[in-house]
């Protein structure tokens, strides 16, 4: 029984965690259509500026994320700055 409750206590601790991510997501498409002009910048501070070319979403269930034009990876929305 007490293994019960912890399960549950998790399942709904984990539902609000994705919800979250969700609404991180959400918001981010609301406000910035694809196309929107970025930048970020790799680990050698190197920046890249591009335009998104697709709407965020949850990668895993874990990150929110986005495409841009010409990088061949998606982008966490935590790395991006919008110009």
């Amino acid at each position: 029984m007490v293994s019960t409750k912890i399960a549950s206590l998790r399942s709904r601790s984990r539902q609000r965690q994705l919800n979250s991510l969700q609404k991180t997501v959400d918001e981010w498409n609301q406000k910035h259509p694809v196309g929107t002009l970025v930048k970020i910048s790799n680990g050698a501070g190197i920046v890249t500026q591009a335009p998104t070319s697709a709407p965020a979403m949850l990668l895993t269930k874990t990150t929110p994320v986005v495409w841009l034009k010409g990088v061949h990876n998606y982008v966490a929305l935590s790395r991006i700055v919008v110009v």
